[in-house]
Order: C-alpha cells, then structure tokens, then sequence
C-alpha cells in the first residue's frame, strides 16, 4: 500500500493499484492522498479486503478525487451494506461536486451482492452521472433484482454496458446433474 500512496502523492499516476488488504492504519493516509490527487484516472483495488470502516472511508475519498474516471473494486466481498455506502458516495459526490462526476467505469465483479444490494445500484443507474460501464460480473444477484435492474435501466440513458454474467458450472449448462 506505500507504493500507491506515493503514487497517489506524487500526482503523475494516471493508474493506481493496491495489492493487498486496505489495512485501517495506512487507510487514513491513502484517503487523504485520494482526495488531493489530480492525475488517477483507473484505481483497482482488488481482493484488498474492503468492507466496513474502510468503505466509508474510501467512498468519501472518491467523492473528492475529480480525475477518477474507472473504480474496481472486484473480489472484494462487499457486503450490501457497503455497496450502499459506496453508492451513497458516488451519488453525493454527483450532487454536491458535479466536478467529481467523471467516474464512467464501475467494477463490482465477484462480490458475492445478494438481491438486497440491488437497490443501491438501481439508485446510482438512475441518478445523474457519468457512468457508462457497471460490471456485476459474477455476482450472485437473482432473478427479482435482474428484473427490478432492467426495469431501471431505459431511465438510465448514460448506461452503455451493464455485465450480469455469473458463471456457471459446464455440468449445469450441458444439463448434468452436479456432483
């Protein structure tokens, strides 16, 4: 984490990745970095073990960093209740910093969401934003909430990409039975 915080420091980086867990003692020093940086356009956070404090840090962190223009937090195993942290963010960063409103790519794969996070992700699809790319991709996300997002999505004019692919077993596709 102290390469991307002096990555974030030093305002060149266009890409900032973390490997490894978001830990609560260097968190603090990242968010502060995030907000004043003026050059990241892609962060992959990735299998960094975000959820609870640390997702409302780091929404509040990406709310202030105007040139983020793709967020991955993939295989993180967000718990709906940080989806909607991170989502309430976003859309406050929208509301009360339009300059902030550049993020166009969100990537949320293989984060185990249940149906309750899809409420969250309908309010962001709705809302006044840039985003044009959301990726749900391997999520366990029902049928209910897939019909309840694709009832939202002819008012979400920006949405260019909506990817709700979960991968299933060849056993299941094939019609064998599973073992």
């Amino acid at each position: 984490m102290d390469a991307a915080i002096a990555a974030l420091e030093d305002n060149v980086a266009t890409e900032v990745v973390v490997d490894g867990p978001l830990v609560l003692n260097g968190l603090t020093k990242f968010c502060a970095a995030l907000k004043k940086n003026r050059t990241v356009c892609r962060l992959i956070l990735r299998d960094t073990k975000t959820k609870g404090a640390t997702m409302i840090a780091l929404s509040n962190a990406i709310a202030g960093c105007e040139s983020l223009v793709e967020l991955d937090l993939s295989a993180n195993a967000i718990a709906p209740s940080g989806i909607k942290t991170l989502i309430a963010g976003l859309i406050n960063a929208h509301s009360n910093f339009p300059q902030t409103a550049g993020l166009r790519r969100l990537r949320l794969e293989d984060n185990g969401l249940l149906n309750d996070a899809s409420g969250p992700v309908l309010a962001l699809l709705g809302g006044a934003h840039a985003l044009t790319a959301v990726s749900l991709r391997g999520c366990k996300i029902g049928d209910s909430a897939v019909a309840v997002l694709c009832k939202a999505l002819p008012g979400a004019a920006g949405i260019e990409e909506l990817d709700l692919r979960f991968p299933i077993s060849v056993s299941v596709y094939l019609g064998w039975p599973i073992r």
